[in-house]
């Protein structure tokens, strides 16, 4: 996914980067990063914590986005579509900020601080596409509609 925002200009050029293989280069190095300073927290029980609560936060996100272009792109081609669709969007966005909010009872402070911090990452990375990188050059996407420039 990192590599996909790379080469679509949501992050750098440089995650778009490979090696002789295809394989991304920094989106790899910058995962194992994030996996050896996950381990080495206090216990293992705070990566599993806060695994779980950013997993329910994604899927909430998800939920919503889907709800969103659901109601602005109605007639874009869905592959799948769910017996009362709108209904079922709004309960699966419950369930997951339910599951969300159980998920930070176990969340200890020294863990939050962590989780701050690979926020304070992706804000970091987000002024630098929007102060630079964003100006010259637009993001771009497939949709059903075609190729789209932002």
């Amino acid at each position: 996914m990192i590599y996909a925002m790379g080469r679509q200009n949501f992050l750098p050029e440089v995650f778009a980067r490979t090696n002789k293989h295809g394989q991304p280069i920094l989106p790899n190095i910058l995962i194992l990063v994030i996996s050896i300073l996950f381990i080495m927290m206090q216990t293992i029980r705070s990566f599993f914590d806060l695994m779980a609560f950013a997993c329910a936060l994604c899927y909430a996100i998800s939920t919503i986005s889907s709800m969103v272009l659901a109601q602005k792109h109605p007639e874009w081609p869905r592959p799948f579509e769910l017996p009362w669709g709108k209904v079922m969007r709004w309960l699966s966005l419950g369930v997951a900020v339910v599951i969300a909010v159980f998920c930070t009872i176990g969340i200890t402070p020294m863990t939050w601080y962590g989780f701050s911090g690979y926020i304070g990452i992706g804000l970091l990375l987000w002024g630098y596409m929007v102060l630079f990188r964003w100006r010259t050059e637009k993001v771009w996407m497939k949709t059903p509609d075609g190729d789209k420039e932002f």
